[in-house]
Protein backbone atom coordinates (compact mmCIF):
# COMPACT_ATOMS: atom_id res chain seq x y z
CA UNK A 1 0.00 0.00 0.00
CA UNK A 2 3.00 2.14 0.52
CA UNK A 3 3.24 2.52 -3.32
CA UNK A 4 -0.23 3.85 -3.67
CA UNK A 5 -0.95 7.35 -3.55
CA UNK A 6 -4.22 9.93 -3.76
CA UNK A 7 -4.02 12.05 -6.92
CA UNK A 8 -4.71 15.29 -6.35
CA UNK A 9 -6.79 16.95 -8.84
CA UNK A 10 -6.53 20.47 -8.06
CA UNK A 11 -3.07 21.89 -9.32
CA UNK A 12 -0.75 24.13 -6.63
CA UNK A 13 -1.71 27.24 -8.40
CA UNK A 14 -5.55 26.68 -8.07
CA UNK A 15 -5.37 26.61 -4.30
CA UNK A 16 -4.04 30.00 -3.73
CA UNK A 17 -6.21 32.13 -0.94
CA UNK A 18 -8.57 34.73 -2.05
CA UNK A 19 -7.66 38.22 -1.47
CA UNK A 20 -9.39 40.17 1.26
CA UNK A 21 -11.15 42.94 0.65
CA UNK A 22 -8.61 45.74 2.47
CA UNK A 23 -6.10 44.17 1.05
CA UNK A 24 -7.65 44.86 -2.66
CA UNK A 25 -8.30 47.73 -1.90
CA UNK A 26 -4.89 48.50 -0.64
CA UNK A 27 -3.78 46.85 -4.16
CA UNK A 28 -5.95 49.34 -6.15
CA UNK A 29 -4.69 52.15 -4.50
CA UNK A 30 -0.95 51.56 -5.71
CA UNK A 31 -0.04 54.53 -7.99
CA UNK A 32 -0.46 52.21 -10.89
CA UNK A 33 -4.02 52.59 -10.59
CA UNK A 34 -4.39 55.72 -8.89
CA UNK A 35 -4.57 59.19 -10.79
CA UNK A 36 -4.41 61.53 -7.79
CA UNK A 37 -0.65 60.25 -7.25
CA UNK A 38 2.13 62.64 -7.65
CA UNK A 39 3.44 62.95 -11.52
CA UNK A 40 6.97 62.04 -9.96
CA UNK A 41 5.70 58.68 -8.47
CA UNK A 42 3.79 58.15 -11.64
CA UNK A 43 6.66 57.83 -13.83
CA UNK A 44 9.02 56.21 -11.52
CA UNK A 45 6.72 53.31 -11.70
CA UNK A 46 6.20 53.57 -15.52
CA UNK A 47 9.83 53.77 -15.97
CA UNK A 48 10.48 50.79 -13.91
CA UNK A 49 8.32 48.48 -15.21
CA UNK A 50 7.77 48.92 -18.95
CA UNK A 51 4.91 47.41 -19.35
CA UNK A 52 2.27 49.93 -17.38
CA UNK A 53 -0.31 49.31 -19.75
CA UNK A 54 -0.07 45.37 -19.33
CA UNK A 55 0.40 46.22 -15.55
CA UNK A 56 -2.94 48.53 -15.32
CA UNK A 57 -5.32 46.41 -17.82
CA UNK A 58 -4.69 42.93 -16.55
CA UNK A 59 -5.19 42.82 -12.71
CA UNK A 60 -8.34 45.33 -12.99
CA UNK A 61 -9.21 42.29 -15.55
CA UNK A 62 -8.47 39.72 -12.86
CA UNK A 63 -10.66 41.37 -10.15
CA UNK A 64 -13.68 41.71 -12.64
CA UNK A 65 -13.72 38.57 -14.96
CA UNK A 66 -12.26 36.05 -12.58
CA UNK A 67 -10.32 34.25 -15.52
CA UNK A 68 -7.15 33.16 -15.21
CA UNK A 69 -3.65 35.35 -15.73
CA UNK A 70 -2.35 32.61 -18.68
CA UNK A 71 -6.09 33.83 -20.25
CA UNK A 72 -5.99 36.97 -20.30
CA UNK A 73 -2.80 37.65 -20.44
CA UNK A 74 -2.42 36.03 -24.44
CA UNK A 75 -5.64 37.93 -25.12
CA UNK A 76 -6.54 38.80 -28.77
CA UNK A 77 -8.15 41.79 -30.69
CA UNK A 78 -10.47 39.72 -31.89
CA UNK A 79 -11.33 38.32 -28.36
CA UNK A 80 -13.18 41.57 -27.67
CA UNK A 81 -16.40 42.35 -29.03
CA UNK A 82 -16.46 45.93 -28.75
CA UNK A 83 -20.61 46.33 -29.79
CA UNK A 84 -21.57 44.02 -27.58
CA UNK A 85 -19.12 44.41 -24.84
CA UNK A 86 -17.72 41.08 -24.17
CA UNK A 87 -14.36 39.11 -23.74
CA UNK A 88 -14.29 36.12 -25.68
CA UNK A 89 -11.55 32.82 -23.46
CA UNK A 90 -10.67 30.64 -26.29
CA UNK A 91 -7.78 28.67 -27.52
CA UNK A 92 -5.84 30.17 -29.94
CA UNK A 93 -2.61 28.72 -31.42
CA UNK A 94 -0.80 30.74 -28.69
CA UNK A 95 -2.46 29.35 -25.90
CA UNK A 96 -4.26 26.89 -24.63
CA UNK A 97 -7.01 26.41 -22.29
CA UNK A 98 -6.85 24.25 -19.21
CA UNK A 99 -10.05 22.07 -20.23
CA UNK A 100 -13.51 22.19 -22.18
CA UNK A 101 -15.57 24.32 -20.18
CA UNK A 102 -12.64 27.24 -20.01
CA UNK A 103 -14.30 28.55 -23.20
CA UNK A 104 -16.42 30.72 -22.15
CA UNK A 105 -17.76 34.68 -23.34
CA UNK A 106 -17.98 37.07 -20.50
CA UNK A 107 -20.20 40.13 -20.29
CA UNK A 108 -17.36 43.19 -18.92
CA UNK A 109 -17.99 44.89 -15.90
CA UNK A 110 -19.54 48.26 -16.44
CA UNK A 111 -16.65 49.51 -13.95
CA UNK A 112 -13.72 48.20 -16.98
CA UNK A 113 -15.74 50.36 -19.42
CA UNK A 114 -15.98 53.33 -17.40
CA UNK A 115 -12.16 53.35 -17.10
CA UNK A 116 -11.80 52.59 -20.62
CA UNK A 117 -11.05 49.23 -21.59
CA UNK A 118 -12.92 49.11 -24.39
CA UNK A 119 -11.12 52.69 -25.53
CA UNK A 120 -8.09 51.09 -24.95
CA UNK A 121 -8.78 47.55 -27.26
CA UNK A 122 -9.76 50.17 -30.19
CA UNK A 123 -6.68 52.34 -29.41
CA UNK A 124 -5.06 49.02 -30.30
CA UNK A 125 -6.67 48.61 -33.72
CA UNK A 126 -3.78 48.46 -36.61
CA UNK A 127 -0.98 47.20 -34.13
CA UNK A 128 1.58 45.49 -35.25
CA UNK A 129 0.68 42.26 -32.80
CA UNK A 130 -2.68 41.38 -32.70
CA UNK A 131 -1.87 40.32 -28.82
CA UNK A 132 -3.56 43.49 -26.72
CA UNK A 133 -0.59 43.11 -24.74
CA UNK A 134 2.17 42.70 -27.15
CA UNK A 135 4.47 44.73 -25.03
CA UNK A 136 4.84 41.81 -22.78
CA UNK A 137 6.67 39.57 -25.06
CA UNK A 138 9.86 41.51 -25.50
CA UNK A 139 11.22 40.18 -22.04
CA UNK A 140 11.59 36.61 -23.48
CA UNK A 141 10.83 34.31 -26.55
CA UNK A 142 10.26 31.20 -25.32
CA UNK A 143 8.94 31.77 -21.45
CA UNK A 144 4.76 31.76 -21.43
CA UNK A 145 3.76 35.46 -21.13
CA UNK A 146 1.69 34.38 -17.67
CA UNK A 147 5.30 33.84 -16.00
CA UNK A 148 6.73 37.16 -17.34
CA UNK A 149 4.15 39.07 -16.56
CA UNK A 150 3.96 37.55 -13.15
CA UNK A 151 7.62 38.48 -12.57
CA UNK A 152 6.95 42.25 -12.86
CA UNK A 153 3.39 42.80 -11.41
CA UNK A 154 4.50 41.00 -8.21
CA UNK A 155 6.73 43.97 -7.71
CA UNK A 156 3.87 46.32 -7.45
CA UNK A 157 1.81 43.47 -5.11
CA UNK A 158 4.62 43.09 -2.86
CA UNK A 159 4.39 47.02 -2.23
CA UNK A 160 0.84 47.69 -2.08
CA UNK A 161 0.51 44.37 0.41
CA UNK A 162 3.35 43.56 1.72
CA UNK A 163 1.84 40.32 3.39
CA UNK A 164 1.19 38.77 -0.04
CA UNK A 165 4.25 36.73 -0.40
CA UNK A 166 4.03 34.86 2.88
CA UNK A 167 0.71 34.05 2.56
CA UNK A 168 0.93 33.09 -1.02
CA UNK A 169 -1.59 35.33 -2.33
CA UNK A 170 -0.98 35.84 -6.43
CA UNK A 171 -2.79 36.94 -9.31
CA UNK A 172 -5.42 33.46 -8.87
CA UNK A 173 -6.49 35.14 -5.55
CA UNK A 174 -8.67 37.55 -7.60
CA UNK A 175 -10.08 34.35 -9.63
CA UNK A 176 -11.00 33.10 -5.32
CA UNK A 177 -12.19 36.51 -4.42
CA UNK A 178 -14.28 37.14 -7.20
CA UNK A 179 -16.03 33.21 -6.62
CA UNK A 180 -15.94 33.65 -2.91
CA UNK A 181 -18.23 37.05 -3.49
CA UNK A 182 -20.69 34.95 -5.90
CA UNK A 183 -21.72 32.69 -3.47
CA UNK A 184 -22.15 35.12 -0.82
CA UNK A 185 -24.08 37.05 -2.93
CA UNK A 186 -26.02 33.55 -3.84
CA UNK A 187 -25.26 33.62 -7.28
CA UNK A 188 -26.93 30.25 -8.45
CA UNK A 189 -24.15 27.64 -9.07
CA UNK A 190 -24.81 26.74 -12.97
CA UNK A 191 -23.75 30.92 -13.62
CA UNK A 192 -21.00 30.68 -10.93
CA UNK A 193 -19.57 27.95 -12.80
CA UNK A 194 -19.79 29.72 -16.40
CA UNK A 195 -18.25 32.71 -15.15
CA UNK A 196 -15.35 30.76 -13.63
CA UNK A 197 -15.00 27.96 -16.38
CA UNK A 198 -16.16 25.55 -13.93
CA UNK A 199 -17.05 22.27 -14.91
CA UNK A 200 -20.88 21.89 -13.22
CA UNK A 201 -20.85 19.88 -9.35
CA UNK A 202 -23.80 18.26 -10.33
CA UNK A 203 -25.88 16.97 -13.16
CA UNK A 204 -28.49 19.07 -13.01
CA UNK A 205 -26.20 22.27 -13.15
CA UNK A 206 -24.12 21.01 -15.65
CA UNK A 207 -26.94 20.12 -17.92
CA UNK A 208 -28.50 23.54 -16.91
CA UNK A 209 -25.23 25.40 -17.95
CA UNK A 210 -25.83 24.43 -21.33
CA UNK A 211 -28.61 26.86 -21.79
CA UNK A 212 -26.73 29.79 -20.88
CA UNK A 213 -26.66 32.72 -22.76
CA UNK A 214 -23.77 35.92 -22.21
CA UNK A 215 -25.74 38.22 -20.60
CA UNK A 216 -27.49 35.28 -17.97
CA UNK A 217 -23.78 35.88 -16.54
CA UNK A 218 -24.45 39.47 -15.80
CA UNK A 219 -25.70 38.30 -12.92
CA UNK A 220 -22.10 36.98 -11.77
CA UNK A 221 -20.35 40.10 -12.57
CA UNK A 222 -22.61 42.15 -10.87
CA UNK A 223 -21.41 40.46 -7.45
CA UNK A 224 -18.23 41.48 -8.10
CA UNK A 225 -17.91 44.44 -5.88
Amino acid sequence: MGDFRLIDLERDGEKRPAFEVDEVKALFAHPVWTSTAPEAEMLRVARGQQIFAALYWLPLLGYYTCARLSELVYLELGDIDLEQATLKIRPTRRRRLKNAVSRRTLPLHPELIRLGFLDYVRGRSGARSDLIFAEVTQFGENTPLSNLFDKRWTVVLDEAVPSAREERKTFHSFRHFGNTEMIRRLVLDPIRESMMGHEGATVNSRNYKKTLKTEDLRTAIAAIP
